[in-house]
């Protein structure tokens, strides 16, 4: 008996079975690295373990490797093609790369041998709401829902699934629901209190300048936040967070230059022939009031940030003190404009307020491209364009964001060169090159962006497991390279076009407003004061010269005739009853 138990207490246990226990509590964890580990040192002791194999295809989809689980998965299909988990699988893998057709196949297949597994029945939904949705794919997907939640009502990962799915329907409310439901049951489930963040941010404006969608944002970094620092290795979290966090600091990076846009395009319809009123202090107001409005709203989400993570993000590099430098002097430069535009009376100075303004326009660019090349610096550290699917997909998502942004800036710039004709033909023609040039510097980071996600996209494609919807096409690259040139073009010749010397106007001085029919005024040039001295001079001396005429006019006398008194007139009498 002793000798019996003592036989049974030394047995082995099998290093596959140990390896198998290693890996999916390692992969539970989230410690996906050192459970794919564990497992392929099963594997060595069991190559041919189907409970090994299925979890290993299992951790490289919870991995975003699903190029590498396909193979796997379809060898066990093949050899187990009763199998429902693997399926499953096999279909989650067929969609992580695209192909829907066979995903559902195999989503079908599971849920008919397995009915009563609710997540062989979100799959089915999860597939219906992939792509565009029609009538018929929205009723299965409900119906899928439904039906899961009667197999696992209160199961969190169950509840989770069907917010999202009801999100892809556009159903915001009743996703937030289920949510709540989930996390009445499990409060610090991670996939919960991401898709909770998730739904926070979800806001549709109701109009072209309905802002109300910022509250909805600045809460959502306040929950991302939470998140993160309940667990710091929540990759989604993570990437919506630097993304939310990064669309706000670069919106303050252009904003610098177009307030100097704005100052260019006042200088030139205010300051022609004399001074318009109207147009400077709409002008000022518009540059002062858009830009701040802008930093008040910026800042609400950017406050809502993780102690750290804006000084984290936004200071390192090696250029970190030259960028900061350089938007520094961006923004002086258009508060100066602004000032200027106010109070700038001296015709001689007009010239050199349009200079100042090139040389804001320059920096401003410097410091634009600069701010994206961080941007694309800190993403690559982050591991926001990792080598795996959420990887691929945030490359593809920037790449045709940027593209969209691009495209739409250089609209601008072309419609920009409305105003900048009007104002050269109408007023004073050296300031439409300023505006170009400030426009042309607006575009540039964007520029710098496309090359830079293409170059990203070229370098993930190279990966062995990469979608071919990666790669950047190669039309793409010709359509850039025509536009960096057009941008680059307009900068050159708007720099080259700038007032570098004194004009006419400056030796003339016809800032100051003059009626032009008359030739009294022609010998009143120089300085401001001087010309206006010369012309109050001018003033005086005509109204001497017109009352000197009224005193030498010859006014006739004539008699005025007496009149006859009128008749006196009596009424008649009233008849009446």
């Amino acid at each position: 008996m002793t000798g019996a138990g003592a036989s049974g207490a030394s047995e082995p246990i099998d290093p596959a079975v140990l390896a198998l226990r290693k890996a999916k509590a390692l992969g539970d964890l989230g410690k996906l690295d050192d459970a794919l580990t564990a497992a392929e040192e099963g594997l060595r002791h069991a190559p041919d373990d189907t409970a090994l194999l299925t979890l290993e295809a299992w951790l490289l989809l919870k991995a975003e490797r699903p190029a590498e689980a396909k193979p796997l998965l379809v060898e066990l299909v093949a050899a187990q093609p009763e199998d429902a988990l693997c399926l499953f699988l096999l279909s989650v893998a067929h969609s992580s790369l695209g192909d829907l057709k066979d995903a559902r196949l195999a989503a079908d297949r599971a849920l008919e041998l397995d009915p009563q597994t609710a997540r062989y029945h979100l799959q089915i939904a999860l597939l219906a709401v992939e792509g565009p949705i029609s009538a018929a794919d929205r009723e299965l997907a409900i119906a899928r829902v439904a039906s899961a939640l009667e197999l696992e009502p209160e199961s969190p990962s169950t509840l989770r699934s069907a917010a999202e799915i009801y999100r892809s329907l556009g159903d915001t409310d009743a996703a937030k629901g289920f949510v709540a439901r989930g996390l009445a049951v499990a409060p610090q489930d991670q996939s919960l209190l991401f898709m909770r963040a998730v739904l926070i941010g979800d806001y549709t404006p109701t109009s072209a300048t309905d802002q109300g969608g910022l509250p909805h944002v600045a809460n959502q970094v306040t929950a991302l936040g939470e998140l993160l620092g309940m667990a710091p290795d929540n990759v989604q979290a993570g990437q919506v967070l630097f993304g939310r966090v990064w669309g706000q600091l670069l919106r303050l990076v252009d904003t610098p230059l177009i307030m100097i846009a704005i100052v260019a395009l006042s200088v030139g319809a205010a300051m022609g022939s004399g001074p318009s009123l109207h147009n400077i202090y709409w002008g000022a107001g518009f540059a002062v009031v858009w830009p701040l409005f802008r930093v008040i709203t910026t800042r609400s989400v950017l406050s809502k940030a993780p102690r750290g993570y804006l000084r984290r993000m936004t200071r390192g590099g090696a250029d970190a003190r030259l960028r900061l430098t350089a938007s520094v002097v961006t923004v002086g430069i258009g508060v100066v404009g602004v000032l200027c535009l106010l109070w700038l009376r001296e015709a001689s100075l007009v010239r050199w307020l349009l200079l100042l303004l090139v040389v804001g326009a320059v920096v401003g660019a410097a410091a634009s491209v600069l701010w994206y090349r961080r941007y694309f610096d800190a993403a690559i550290e982050s591991g926001i364009f990792a080598p795996t699917e959420l990887g691929f997909r945030s490359a593809r998502i920037a790449r045709s964001s940027i593209a969209r942004s691009l495209t739409w800036r250089v609209v601008v710039l072309v419609l920009a060169g409305i105003p900048a004709a009007m104002i050269s033909v109408l007023t004073r023609a050296d300031a439409a090159p300023v505006l170009m040039l400030a426009v042309a510097a607006w575009v540039s980071p964007l520029v710098y962006a496309l090359w830079r996600t293409r170059a990203i996209a070229s370098r993930l494609a190279d990966v062995d497991h990469a979608p071919p919807g990666v790669r950047p096409s190669l039309v793409g690259g010709p359509v850039a390279g025509v536009v960096s040139l057009a941008v680059a073009a307009v900068a050159v010749l708007a720099i080259v076009q700038a007032p570098w010397l004194p004009s006419e106007r400056d030796a003339a001085g016809t800032y100051i407003q003059v009626d032009s029919t008359s030739d009294l005024y022609d010998d009143c040039t120089g300085r401001y004061a001087s010309r206006l001295t010369c012309i109050v001079d001018k003033n005086e001396e005509r109204i001497e010269e017109m009352n000197d005429d009224l005193d030498e006019l010859d006014i006739p006398d004539f008699d005025v005739p007496t009149l006859p008194p009128l008749p006196t007139f009596t009424p008649p009498p009233t008849v009446g009853p």
